[in-house]
């Protein structure tokens, strides 16, 4: 080492504008390896988990008082944050490619749909581990632009798409029939969106109109009241005095008519809002109720029987046309749906046959264990305390059933004990029904898109490395582990390998004075 060089970082460690004890810290090695974690940590947090710019990065090592020993310009911190994105991508690269060659091969159901930025942005997400397969901006939506990326992520992942949920675009759907030859699951909510976007808008109006009429009434009958007592205490007219009671009679007639219009409003609204919601308790293939196996026929005839109740309110009430066209449309969805039961029920009954057990193991398997198993997992994301408490109820009682079948299940060897589990929490996992996890995430990066004006491609792939990697649900498990089924190596662990010890701050030179003409020397 030149002997100058030396002598530099002995001057520099004596000129820190800190405490003695403080230096003696962080000019250590320990103190230095401190100092960049802390840095390290504060970009992939603040700027990348986050939503803060550099500047703010740059803040907050000001505020904690690290400025006297590592670079805290912005610039400087932007040449932090820009090698913290590149080594988060190749990281993210190497771990998909390590990961992906052990990993076991499985059938997988993908939810794909768009949003948009400054160009179309193509979201894939496998939705029982919340992984990001696919997260790339394309010129086009089309279905040749969905099959070239896909084909270009799933390259080199030992799995096979048999299911993917959407929002019944015509592009994706072509896509999945040609490209991949899975089964195309309609996402509910759209449905129910279409009845209620119908229907709502028009039945809350008609309720404003129906209670305004009703005010307008019960004021006009007041004032025939009034009108009559103030006529009573006045010195009798010569002519024929008014008929009080006919007016009376007359405006009670009105103001009874306007009563019974906001009860067949609130009716019809009421109603339509039970349609919605029993469109989405029937939509499973296990009645939620009891837990018992739903048909497909059992399915349809509900369905239908739900449409049918939406397009005689809204005929009733005479809403505009174009609200039964909506639920027209989302009544066309509705053999899809049912296809979809079917393709469940179907598909699991293959899973359970490939494992070659016993009649009496398969059937606790199919009535029992894949029930429970699903219904605790929709019990999960239920919207409301009360619909979680009885669905865990019937989940309950499946499972006291099938405890009470433990000699049929413990007669098993062990190790297809655990087989058998495995296959039926990815039998009760295989029915999907929601997209809600692309759109959630879509709506993510629409707000980082307002934030930052645009998300560049290298970024939006930093993005999608820290999702799949750094993220981490309450159970501790990050999105890969869930879907390779392998921990990976830690994110942060590897950028403090890669990125290397942070920069010392520049001398800062004293600023030269300033004399104003005419001042006094």
């Amino acid at each position: 080492m030149p002997r100058s060089t030396l002598q530099g970082w002995l001057t520099q460690k004596q000129s820190v504008d800190a405490a003695a004890a403080e230096v003696a810290f962080f000019e250590s090695p320990a103190g230095l390896a401190v100092l960049h974690r802390i840095m390290l940590a504060a970009h992939l947090v603040m700027s990348f988990v986050g939503a803060c710019g550099t500047r703010l990065v740059s803040l907050f090592l000001h505020k904690a008082g690290l400025d006297p020993f590592v670079a805290s310009s912005d610039g400087a911190q932007r040449k932090v944050a820009k090698r913290v994105q590149v080594e988060t991508v190749k990281f993210g690269k190497q771990e998909r490619e390590r990961l992906g060659a052990t990993m076991d091969p499985r059938p997988i159901t993908l939810v794909e749909d768009e949003t948009f930025h400054q160009q179309p942005c193509l979201v894939a997400i496998e939705p029982v581990s919340n992984f990001i397969l696919v997260e790339q901006y394309s010129e086009h939506r089309d279905s040749a632009s969905w099959g070239k990326a896909l084909k270009e992520e799933l390259c080199g992942l030992p799995v096979k798409v048999v299911q993917v949920n959407s929002d019944q675009g015509k592009a994706i759907l072509n896509h999945v029939e040609m490209d991949l030859g899975a089964h195309q699951s309609p996402d509910v909510f759209h449905v129910q969106y279409d009845v209620s976007r119908g229907s709502s808008a028009a039945l809350a109006a008609k309720g404003r109109q129906a209670r305004a009429r009703l005010d307008q009434a019960s004021c006009a009958l007041q004032e025939v009241v009034q009108q009559e007592q103030d006529r009573a205490q006045k010195p009798p007219t010569p002519g024929r005095p008014p008929d009080w009671e006919a007016r009376r009679e007359a405006a009670q007639q009105v103001l009874q008519k306007a009563q019974q219009d906001v009860q067949e409003a609130t009716a019809q609204q009421q109603g339509m809002q039970q349609v919605l919601r029993d469109i989405g308790t029937t939509y499973h293939p296990y009645d939620l109720g009891t837990g018992n196996i739903q048909t497909a026929a059992e399915v349809k005839t509900a369905l239908e029987a739900h449409m049918g109740r939406a397009h005689s309110i809204c005929t009733k009430a005479a809403l505009p046309a174009h609200g039964l066209e909506r639920i027209a449309k989302a009544a066309r969805v509705v053999p899809q749906m049912v296809a979809t039961v079917a393709f469940f029920h179907v598909l699991v009954a293959t899973w359970v046959g490939t494992l070659g057990v016993a009649p009496a193991v398969a059937n606790l398997l199919l009535r029992l264990l894949i029930p429970m198993l699903y219904l605790k997992r929709v019990a999960h994301s239920a919207k409301d305390a009360a619909t979680r408490v009885a669905i865990r109820r019937v989940a309950a009682q499946l499972e006291a059933a099938w405890r009470a079948s433990s000699a049929t299940w413990q007669a098993l060897p062990e190790a297809m004990q655990q087989r058998a589990w495995a296959m039926a929490e990815q039998c009760a996992n295989l029915f999907q029904r929601s997209s809600s996890c692309v759109e959630g995430r879509n709506g993510q990066l629409s707000l980082r898109h307002h934030h930052l004006h645009q998300i560049s491609t290298e970024r939006l792939q930093a993005l999608t490395v820290i999702h799949n990697f750094e993220l981490r649900r309450a159970d501790g498990t990050t999105a890969a582990e869930r879907f390779f089924g392998r921990r990976p190596t830690d994110l942060f662990t590897a950028l403090c390998l890669r990125i290397p010890l942070p920069a010392r701050p520049r001398k800062r030179r004293p600023k030269p004075v300033q004399f104003s003409v005419g001042a006094s020397l």
